[in-house]
């Protein structure tokens, strides 16, 4: 088992800094759990502590039923890659695998075992005897794998190990992670602040702000059901738009849900508005409304023009509701009072609302 159990865990720099405070995270076994957040939110000192490169303040960490929270890093069962590879550039490919085979006293044969089968999970079977520095920046992430591999570590620990590629590479390689996390069957902790890696490859996300973790859940539970408000705005490409009424509370709604005809049996908002800005997203357009409510995100197929009117229609079943706390809620009265306001707004016209359609639970 190779379950990570975080349980009450601070970290406290020298100087008096407080990063992480009370932090209790469980990462179940053989997941591909990603750690999302900002930089600076927590998530890279979680990660490092996780693999003994911090040490622990206060609290105790756990992998399976071992208490790991004074262990060295060498002895946590754990391998990491980090954003800049870490790799040795003055040796082969081969090298740098067996490089750390040989540390841990493995036999000759079994390292030849072991290197003929990661750089073929890696897809480096061509350049054994190349040098990092006549490879490209994809190929050398392939050399930190596969040193990574051939270790048969229970879990992976991953620091923005994309970060440093260009746009093509990054999705080819997440492909590759999803398909070796499967075939590995290990425990996956990759820590990114890009939420399309966190959508595209996790099981389940963490998502991190100011060392607190403000929702954990799969990908589908974290877009559809945000917590909070820092939630809801920075899932999503683009995140939700939010309407704040002072004293009251939010209203949110996706960009992909703001349409410009009247659906069948329509109950919500009709906002009147003029297009500001527009840019091209491939088949879809994504542009900045100003309205009543202020400007309004709206991502759509249909080709419209900067200055042109237009009327929006933004279903009750598409909203969501944060109270003065930012947290979601549920609460009738609050959400009654958010839509009279929005229906008071200049340009905008709504009907009859009936709470039980909302999205709010």
């Amino acid at each position: 088992m190779a379950a990570i159990h975080l349980k009450d865990i601070a970290k406290t720099y020298s100087n008096g800094k407080t990063v992480i405070e009370d932090l209790n995270l469980e990462i179940k076994d053989r997941s591909f759990t990603v750690l999302l957040g900002p930089s600076g939110c927590g998530k890279t000192t979680a990660l490092r502590m996780i693999a003994g490169l911090e040490e622990v303040s206060a609290g105790q960490l756990y992998i399976g039923d071992q208490n790991v929270t004074k262990t060295e890093p060498g002895e946590r069962g754990l391998a990491m890659v980090f954003q800049n590879y870490a790799i040795y550039p003055h040796m082969t490919v081969r090298r740098n695998i067996e490089f750390g085979l040989k540390n841990m006293k493995y036999l000759k044969d079994e390292i030849e075992k072991r290197i003929k089968q990661v750089v073929g999970m890696v897809g480096l079977q061509e350049y054994v005897n190349a040098k990092p520095s006549t490879l490209s920046g994809g190929q050398r992430q392939r050399i930190a794998l596969a040193r990574a591999i051939s270790k048969k570590p229970e879990v992976f620990l991953m620091d923005e190990p994309l970060s440093n590629l260009d746009a093509k590479l990054r999705n080819q390689m997440r492909s590759e992670l999803i398909d070796l996390h499967r075939s590995l069957k290990s425990t996956f902790v990759f820590v990114t602040h890009d939420q399309i890696e966190a959508m595209t490859m996790a099981t389940d996300i963490v998502i991190f702000n100011y060392g607190r973790i403000m929702q954990q859940g799969t990908p589908k539970e974290v877009y559809e059901n945000p917590a909070n408000l820092f939630v809801a705005t920075f899932i999503g490409d683009p995140g939700m738009n939010t309407i704040a009424f002072p004293g009251i509370g939010t209203v949110g709604f996706r960009p992909q849900k703001v349409k410009l005809t009247m659906p069948a049996d329509f109950q919500g908002a009709k906002v009147a508005g003029m297009v500001i800005t527009k840019e091209m997203l491939g088949m879809d357009h994504l542009y900045h409304v100003a309205t009543g409510l202020g400007t309004i995100i709206m991502k759509s197929e249909a080709d419209l023009s900067v200055d042109e009117a237009v009327q929006l229609y933004i279903s009750e079943q598409d909203l969501y509701f944060f109270d003065s706390n930012e947290q979601r809620t549920a609460d009738a009265m609050l959400i009654d009072s958010v839509l009279n306001t929005v229906k008071a707004a200049d340009g905008v016209t709504m009907t009859k609302h009936h709470l039980a359609g909302s999205v709010y639970g």
